[in-house]
């Protein structure tokens, strides 16, 4: 039984998330036999056997053409690291990329594992398509080519309300958490007490690790600010939608077309 599925999006600190999971006793992260390191054991689970967004929407796009190596290929694969592995633990699998993979692809998840909870981190798409251009080294090019690459998936990445609006056909609001990046950096305990509160486990964990560790970040991309240019091309195709989501999250998302968190 998969527990919990956090589907992105990419570049909002899921592997932050996936190396602080680790450390709780009752979650796990399958190791999957070709796919994890030589050892075994917590320290060389994968956070995600790149499965569900293992079709050809996505990985022909991501990959040009290429299956990424190891990748688990089958349900009847993917069933056996998950379903039996360790029956007391909460077993959680983090794919950023499933936020958009195609919506029958959702359907198989929920008929699959319909108890399955849903764990979205949404960042601003703004900075979030800053940190793709600096961790793909293409800070140089226009806004508008990068975000033709790929099959338009850096695009897709961020386009949270037709994203959600797809997932809850098929998960209901109480099997769906919602979180936002700025959380993660201002205080990645709560985030992660509340995460395993949604979870039903232990959350006293996180009070006892000290702040250097909570505040570990990972995946990093190069430190270069943003650009005016480049934030006034990106607030020009985002500005509507922000504020979109300012009347669907009930927000004010004013600082992110600033360039902000």
């Amino acid at each position: 039984m998969l527990n919990m599925l956090q589907i992105g999006a990419s570049r909002a600190g899921s592997t932050w998330l996936w190396r602080m999971l680790q450390k709780h006793p009752q979650i796990i992260f399958p190791v999957w036999g070709p796919n994890a390191a030589p050892g075994g054991g917590p320290a060389y689970s994968r956070k995600s056997g790149w499965f569900w967004n293992n079709t050809s929407s996505y990985w022909k796009d991501n990959h040009w053409g290429k299956i990424k190596p190891r990748a688990i290929l089958t349900l009847d694969e993917y069933r056996k690291w998950y379903d039996k592995t360790e029956h007391k633990k909460i077993k959680v699998d983090i794919t950023e990329g499933a936020a958009y993979i195609p919506e029958s692809r959702i359907k198989l998840i929920q008929q699959t594992y319909p108890d399955a909870k849903i764990v979205y981190c949404i960042r601003n798409p703004i900075t979030t398509i800053w940190s793709h251009m600096r961790f793909s080294g293409q800070t140089n090019i226009p806004v508008n080519k990068f975000l033709k690459q790929r099959g338009g998936n850096y695009r897709k990445n961020v386009d949270y309300i037709k994203n959600l609006k797809i997932w809850k056909r098929y998960f209901p609001e109480e099997r769906i958490k919602i979180y936002f990046f700025n959380f993660v950096q201002d205080n990645p305990a709560w985030v992660l007490e509340t995460l395993c509160t949604f979870l039903g486990i232990d959350e006293k964990l996180w009070k006892k690790l000290p702040a250097n560790e909570l505040n570990t970040k990972v995946n990093s991309s190069n430190k270069n600010e943003l650009p005016e240019y480049i934030k006034a091309a990106l607030v020009d195709i985002y500005k509507i939608k922000i504020h979109i989501m300012e009347e669907y999250f009930v927000r004010d998302f004013s600082h992110w077309l600033k360039g902000d968190e």
